[in-house]
């Protein structure tokens, strides 16, 4: 990019999300023009036009423009639903067919000729129709509708998008509403709605009238509405997330969810508010919400992990009920994945929560740990000892506390106690894994090892820790 003079920092996110497709880039190239500004692949191919044109009719004597061969060999195939056409298609227009393929226009291939890629002959034919007297319900109805008609519908409607808004709200109305429209194509439309910069408030209307108004949401609907984040903003702005979330059908509360669970990286602070106001401090919710942490936060997903530890902070009475669920085992995998600075926080307010709800019991009695997944302990315990120890020291510590005060000591029969096989650990194994990783602390960074070394009491812990 330096080599024609563009600073790569100066484009936006969605130019480079652009020009991240090879093809994309060859064509952004191929313009060479620092200064120009482009929104979509429709303003790189439009200016690709301008510069081709300009190159033809300064170079050559031709009788014919550039739109019009390209606009042929549109027309031809599209009639067919085909991406190539016969050289003698271009019969018509002197020397088109060298001068194109010069140009790298199209390509020549056993004497048939097609567009240089499948984006451009849907950019040009896209062009060529808004100038044309047809509905798309017309173009479509008129032959069979293989997969073939799918990219050229998105394009045209971005092109009508783009350049006549109201018919584009006709067409885009119409198409919907054939029943003799297939429905793939209609999955097509409603998945490029779903792609949209901003959104309008016509848009959410038309795609509206197809959804159901209760139970699941409509396929079109939640294709469109409920798959990118680009309809984040609009419906946030109008509290329809809100109220969705809110109200008494669960079977939508629970898609809205999982789409915001799902585009949390786009909008990490808007989806923590909303999430935080709807979980409301109630303890079902809180227990769905740890739910989503444990099995859809493995991801880069950026959702306040504050939110996370402020939920378990408000120990829902549920929290460890139900041994069969697997919210903390999952909640656990993915500190372990993720290894943020405030994993240690958490895993530490995961057995405050525990010596809360079960006051004078002790988490290391008999089968009580396998409520936690120690698999993932340990890991932490070898990626990162000093998260471990920062989650682990306190309760390690009460919990002795709690074996001392019962006049037990270190012959506790619970100490040498394996709760299960494999990776799940009884007491004294626990401490196994706590010493290793105190020993790493205190080899690599000591000043840090004291404050865990302070906590535990030596006249108190020394003959459980030694």
């Amino acid at each position: 990019m330096k080599s024609i003079g563009v600073d790569v920092s100066s484009l936006n996110n969605p130019q480079r999300q652009l020009l991240r497709l090879p093809i994309n880039l060859a064509v952004f190239l191929e313009i060479d023009n620092p200064g120009f500004s482009f929104l979509s692949l429709s303003n790189l191919h439009d200016k690709l036009l301008e510069k081709k044109q300009r190159s033809i009719s300064r170079k050559r004597k031709t009788s014919w423009s550039l739109i019009h061969v390209l606009t042929s060999m549109c027309d031809w195939m599209s009639q067919r639903q085909k991406l190539n056409a016969p050289i003698s298609i271009l019969d018509s227009y002197p020397n088109a067919v060298d001068i194109l393929t010069s140009e790298g226009m199209i390509i020549l291939s056993r004497n048939q000729v097609n567009f240089f890629h499948e984006s451009f002959f849907d950019h040009v034919y896209a062009r060529s129709f808004v100038n044309k007297n047809q509905s798309l319900v017309d173009l479509l109805s008129s032959t069979e509708q293989h997969l073939f008609r799918r990219t050229q519908v998105r394009q045209i409607l971005e092109a009508t998008r783009q350049s006549d808004f109201s018919r584009y709200r006709t067409e885009l109305l119409s198409v919907l509403s054939k029943s003799e429209i297939r429905f793939h194509i209609k999955t097509a439309i409603s998945q490029w709605l779903g792609s949209i910069d901003k959104p309008s408030i016509q848009e959410f209307e038309i795609i509206s009238q197809f959804n159901e108004p209760s139970g699941k949401f409509n396929h079109l609907f939640r294709s469109a509405v409920l798959s990118t984040y680009k309809w984040f903003d609009f419906l946030n702005e109008k509290g329809w997330i809100q109220q969705q979330i809110n109200g008494e059908d669960n079977d939508r509360s629970e898609s809205v969810l999982g789409w915001l669970f799902s585009i949390a990286d786009h909008r990490p602070v808007e989806v923590s508010s909303l999430l935080r106001s709807w979980w409301g401090n109630d303890a079902d919710r809180a227990i769905r919400l740890l739910n989503w942490f444990g099995y859809g936060g493995h991801g880069n997903h950026a959702v306040d992990l504050q939110l996370c530890e402020d939920v378990i902070n408000s120990h829902p009475r549920n929290l460890f009920h139900d041994e069969k669920s697997d919210h903390i085992r999952m909640l656990l995998h993915m500190l372990e994945q993720k290894l943020h600075e405030r994993c240690g926080q958490i895993i530490h307010s995961l057995f405050d929560a525990w010596f809360a709800l079960y006051p004078g019991r002790n988490i290391f009695e008999r089968d009580e740990l396998k409520l936690m997944d120690t698999h993932s302990l340990f890991e932490i315990s070898e990626k990162t000892p000093l998260v471990f120890l920062q989650g682990t020291t306190d309760a390690i510590a009460h919990s002795i506390d709690l074996v001392i005060a019962e006049g037990e000591g270190p012959n506790w029969y619970n100490f040498n106690h394996r709760t299960y096989s494999g990776h799940r650990f009884g007491f004294d194994q626990f401490l196994g894994i706590y010493r290793s990783a105190l020993k790493k602390i205190v080899q690599e960074a000591p000043e840090s090892a004291v404050i865990y070394l302070d906590k535990l009491d030596p006249h108190k812990h020394q003959c459980f820790m030694h």
